[in-house]
C-alpha cells in the first residue's frame, strides 16, 4: 500500500511505502497495560476476559488475561475469546505462520485448546489437533502452527492461504474437535505472552524455571 501526502499547492510532498498487513510480525500481547488488549467474548457474556495484574508465568507482578466459561448453554458457556483488532490483516505478507503463548488451566476440567481464524471472504479454519491443558499443570509454553498441515476448514470455501491473507478475526478456544464456536465447558483459562512465532522473548527465570518468560523488544 502506498500513501501520498499532498501540500496545499497540490504538489506531492512525500511518498511512503506502508505495509499492507495490519498484524505486526513481532506482535505480542503481554497484558502489562492493565487491559484485555481487545480480547473479548461479546457484549452479552456474563464472564468476559479480565486482566489479572499478578500471577502470570513471570510470577509476582506479571499480568495475564483470564477467561472463564460456565458450561451449560447460553452466553459465557463456552471457553472462547476473540480479537478483531491488532490480530487482523495479512499474515502471509507479515510472515506469520505460527502463534505462541503461555497458557494455564486454572479450573478442574481438562482444556483442549485450539486457535481459529476467519478471512474477509468468510472462510474459517481451526487447529486440527488440540493442545491439551490438564488441570493443575501450571503455565505451559505452547505453539499453534498455522500451516495446512495443522489447520482445517470449518466454514466457507476459501483456502487457508486466502484466509491468512485477509484475517478479520482470531479466536482462542477449547473444543474437542476442530470448530469455530468452541464447546460448552466449565473452565478457567489463563493466557499470557500471546505472540507471533517470530516474536522475541528472553528467559527471565522469575518463576524459578524456564517458563518464566518476559517480553523483550527486538
Amino acid at each position: 500500500m502506498t500513501r501520498i501526502f499532498v501540500t496545499a499547492l497540490g504538489f506531492v510532498a512525500i511518498v511512503l511505502a506502508v505495509p499492507a498487513w495490519a498484524v505486526d510480525p513481532a506482535q505480542a500481547d503481554n497484558f502489562e497495560d492493565g487491559t484485555t488488549m481487545g480480547w473479548q467474548e461479546g457484549a452479552v457474556s456474563p464472564n468476559p476476559p479480565v486482566n489479572v495484574p499478578d500471577g502470570g508465568p513471570g510470577g509476582a507482578g506479571d499480568a495475564y488475561l483470564e477467561n472463564t466459561s460456565s458450561g451449560g448453554t447460553g452466553a459465557g458457556s463456552k471457553m472462547i475469546m476473540y480479537n478483531n483488532a491488532q490480530w487482523t490483516g495479512d499474515y502471509i505478507s507479515a510472515g506469520v505462520s505460527s502463534l505462541q503463548a503461555h497458557l494455564i488451566n486454572l479450573g478442574a476440567t481438562e482444556l483442549p485448546m485450539r486457535v481459529a481464524v476467519e478471512g474477509a471472504g468468510g472462510g474459517r479454519f481451526a487447529s486440527i489437533d488440540p493442545i491439551v491443558l490438564p488441570s493443575g499443570s501450571g503455565w505451559q509454553h505452547v505453539v499453534f502452527d498455522l500451516t495446512d498441515a495443522s489447520m482445517t476448514s470449518v466454514g466457507g470455501t476459501q483456502t487457508l492461504a486466502e484466509v491468512l491473507a485477509s484475517v478479520t478475526e482470531l479466536r482462542v478456544l477449547a473444543a474437542n474437535v476442530p470448530d469455530w464456536n468452541g464447546a460448552s465447558i466449565v473452565g478457567v483459562l489463563g493466557v499470557d505472552n500471546l505472540a507471533t512465532g517470530s516474536s522475541v522473548f528472553a528467559d527471565g527465570f522469575e518463576s524459578g524455571d524456564t517458563s518464566g518468560w518476559s517480553l523483550t523488544v527486538p
